[in-house]
């Protein structure tokens, strides 16, 4: 508290900067997208790649990125390319782990890439504006549909010959904390093209810069412009392809994702968790949580996908459940309560008696 109330002018100061810096971003965003046609191409079921020019002026956004780290405490970036370059990556597609949002801001200052993106997004103007210069693949994470649409628009860019910029994909689907890597999502590695795993760390003293469920984005955004300054460490890893037993998986993709998180957990700290819960089971628990569950008392020890296997229950059957049980659980507790005023009326009662 007493750094936050010493760092409050800096912050302020940050916080202006960054607005500007917003605006600036959109406005070249809206210029390098006028006129342009967002129509489908039939054939591929994707919107056509932005022409040469336009990317040209897209190029003051990695700039301003760059701004923004800068802005958010992150002075110096730590890389590390171990894929036999000296910066970026060969590779169509990146996959990498998810801890907050600053990731998305590296990577289009490293990249400029295109990217795989919850629709959500785009409800936002400023939102919309940026994820149509950047040609983003908006995935409506709710619906089979979406999920359907998102895996051909995927397969589409990840081809060496589609013509849009290297595509970036968090496949773990949300954020976690920098010790667990939950159940890799198999969009990325379905269309079985080589992948560049980058390996995300924020090495950190006071502030732990995850963006997990229960934190607030407005006070994270506030801590983390109040630090001195945020570390970031960036590892390239060797482009990985997918083996002969890989391609032939009858779920294309799904054992290529496995091995790419093994491989991405075995670099980085040994303690390293690799758990199977993934997007569905943030998603549940926040619903879980919003009735007045108290996160700190709910213990998960099992998957959504554990139920799909045992008992082919999906993620609406598993929502029923809870329904169920907390309506039971209100119920326990208005018993428990009338009990007990039972309980006093008649101590109460034998007390005068005596």
């Amino acid at each position: 508290v007493v750094k936050m109330v010493l760092m409050a002018p800096i912050a302020l100061v940050r916080i202006l900067l960054l607005v500007v810096s917003l605006l600036f971003l959109a406005l070249i965003c809206m210029l390098a997208t006028c006129g342009m046609d967002f129509s489908m191409d039939p054939e591929t079921k994707d919107r056509r790649p932005m022409g040469g020019c336009r990317r040209a002026l897209l190029l003051p956004v990695r700039l301003i990125a760059r701004v923004m780290l800068f802005l958010f405490g992150y002075v110096w970036i730590e890389e590390g390319f171990r894929n036999g370059r000296c910066c970026g990556t060969a590779a169509k597609v990146i996959v990498a782990n998810h801890v907050t949002w600053i990731e998305p801001l590296y990577f289009i200052w490293r990249e400029l890439p295109c990217a795989a993106a919850k629709s959500e997004l785009a409800d936002s103007y400023i939102g919309a504006v940026v994820s149509k210069s950047l040609s983003l693949v908006l995935v409506d994470r709710f619906t089979s549909e979406g999920r359907h649409n998102a895996l051909q628009q995927i397969a589409n860019r990840a081809s060496p010959t589609s013509g849009f910029p290297p595509l970036i994909i968090f496949p773990e689907g949300t954020t976690s904390s920098q010790s667990t890597l939950t159940t890799f999502k198999r969009g990325a590695f379905a269309p079985l093209q080589p992948v560049q795993p980058v390996v995300v760390q924020y090495p950190f003293c006071n502030f732990d810069p995850a963006w997990v469920p229960g934190i607030s984005t407005t006070w994270h955004a506030l801590r983390m412009v109040c630090q001195v300054y945020n570390r970031l460490q960036v590892d390239y890893l060797p482009v990985l392809s997918p083996t002969v037993e890989e391609t032939a998986d009858s779920r294309p993709g799904e054992m290529f994702a496995a091995r790419v998180r093994d491989v991405m957990a075995g670099t980085t700290d040994p303690n390293m968790v690799v758990t199977t819960h993934a997007f569905e089971d943030v998603r549940l628990l926040s619903k879980v949580a919003k009735p007045g569950y108290s996160l700190k008392t709910i213990s998960s020890v099992t998957t959504t996908q554990e139920l799909d296997d045992m008992l082919e229950w999906n993620l609406d059957d598993v929502q029923w459940a809870l329904d169920k049980f907390r309506e039971f659980d209100k119920f326990v507790c208005c018993l428990l309560v009338f009990v007990c005023c039972l309980l006093a009326c008649l101590l109460s009662i034998l007390n005068k008696i005596t």
